[in-house]
């Protein structure tokens, strides 16, 4: 098993533990506030790196196997124009003999035009080779879930700044290197270290899952799968090639649950208990009806809690489940008590938080998708997610195990929930406040820009004008 299996398994037992002895908030707060959950690991660099080479030695056994696979030949029986078929065994003479159909007369004399024979048919697609295909999609799953938990480590400036293009400003990012201090260091892996071996074992991994899944031979004997409880038959056993592929099954996936382990179900608890564990260390949160509220999880192992409400300054939160994902109602109070307000209200901003465990080529569609779906409800959807494989930073928050960045990511975030700032209504009635385009149109009690998508509305706040940016660059 590796690193990030284990952390996230183990992070769901401990949360079950807790939360479902009394299911109620406040045995959650209590929990988080005595540090009885752990939300950083170290990442175990020569760990993964013995990891990558035994999937590297077993490749090249299964890459063996392909090249000389494992042939079960059939026997099929097949009727032949007689000049075709070769010689008869004594059974397909009998056959032939008692068909009549395939007699003719010619002259005086009855001669077959056709014979019963048999043909044999040589076949990949047998019990040993669709288990080498399932090996190949097991070590495929498991190093997909090494390779994205690298990620966390920003070796590009783009990765580490979390932002693409330049500025020259008193804010852009060169502001970060001390004048003429070359060369720098803190940004890009430097040679012969554990994360350059690594990548290099990621690269040529990577490299080799896509050749083999693109060969006849995986094609083939992938379509139907063996159950996991794997056979062990004469091939496997006697066959070099194939017992050092059954061996490594054996010790690595055949006692494996049937039910796969649903890491997006995992990374969701991790994403609102640590948002949860944000609010609890600044003193939220913890009203008496908080405290008293349902938290759970189902049988599914999923984390379940009823809306949880505080207030800030001249904001209210109410955190609660919505369409399968975490939802922050943002109120600004005209008023010192806490006002429910209906969806369309100028006062009332809805963000969506999207958890999802890894963004990459295989799942992008369905995200973009699930998004641009999302973006027409909520005012806001910011993606959480641990592995930002894709390098997407648009309202995406990179929250990993392996990094010590909690504190800041909710900060921001919340401060984004806030962006009320002392304004004059007249000048930004016509302009946008976030892109400085004048292509802005007024939406109910609201205004909208048509460039960037941006939202906002005008209030009086301690009697000044003030803006409040509700969204930055959305979606649609």
């Amino acid at each position: 098993m590796n690193k990030v299996s284990s952390y996230f398994i183990k992070f769901t037992a401990k949360l079950n533990q807790i939360v479902n002895k009394k299911q109620t908030f406040g045995v959650l707060y209590n929990a988080l506030k005595t540090n009885k959950i752990k939300f950083n690991d170290r990442y175990d660099f020569e760990e993964t790196k013995t990891k990558l080479e035994e999937f590297s030695k077993v490749l090249d056994k299964i890459v063996s196997v392909i090249y000389a696979p494992h042939i079960e030949v059939s026997t099929s029986e097949i009727v032949l124009r007689s000049e075709q078929a070769g010689r008869l065994t004594p059974d397909s003479f009998l056959e032939t003999t008692r068909d009549t159909k395939l007699w003719k007369r010619k002259d005086l004399e009855f001669s077959p035009e056709y014979v019963h024979t048999k043909e044999n048919i040589d076949t990949i697609d047998n019990y040993e080779n669709r288990f080498i295909a399932l090996l190949i999609q097991k070590i495929s799953d498991e190093f997909e879930i090494i390779r994205d938990s690298m990620e966390f480590i920003s070796d590009s400036l783009e990765e580490h700044f979390e932002i693409k293009g330049i500025t020259f400003n008193e804010y852009s990012i060169f502001n970060t290197f001390k004048e003429f201090s070359y060369p720098y260091e803190g940004i890009f892996v430097k040679p012969l270290t554990s994360v350059t071996k690594i990548n290099k074992l990621i690269s040529k991994i990577n490299r080799r899952i896509k050749n083999i899944k693109g060969t006849e031979f995986y094609k083939i004997t992938s379509k139907k799968r063996i159950d996991q409880n794997v056979i062990l038959t004469n091939v496997l056993l006697h066959d070099e090639k194939y017992n050092y592929c059954y061996k490594y099954y054996k010790s690595n996936y055949l006692l494996e649950k049937k039910d796969d382990f649903d890491f997006n179900a995992a990374f969701y608890n991790y994403v609102i208990t640590s948002l949860f564990n944000y609010l609890q260390s600044k003193g939220l949160a913890r009203g008496i009806k908080n405290l008293k509220s349902k938290a759970y999880l189902d049988e599914n192992k999923k984390f379940h809690f009823s809306e949880i409400l505080f207030k800030k300054d001249d904001f209210a939160f109410f955190v609660k489940e919505e369409s399968g994902g975490i939802v922050v109602e943002v109120h600004f109070l005209n008023e010192s008590t806490y006002t429910k307000l209906k969806v369309g209200d100028n006062r009332l901003a809805r963000y969506y938080l999207f958890p999802v465990f890894s963004i990459n080529e295989e799942n992008k569609d369905y995200v973009n998708e699930r998004l641009l779906d999302l973006s027409r409800t909520y005012d806001n959807v910011i993606l959480f997610t641990m592995s930002n494989y894709l390098h997407e930073y648009n309202n995406v928050i990179s929250l990993s195990v392996f990094k010590k960045n909690h504190e800041t990511l909710f900060k921001n975030l919340f401060a984004s929930f806030t962006m009320l700032f002392l304004a004059d209504k007249e000048e930004y009635i016509d302009k946008c406040p976030v892109c400085g385009a004048k292509n802005v149109y007024q939406k109910e009690d609201h205004y909208e820009c048509s460039n960037c998508n941006a939202s906002y509305s005008f209030f009086k706040a301690h009697e000044d004008d003030a803006l409040w940016i509700k969204s930055l660059r959305r979606k649609y």
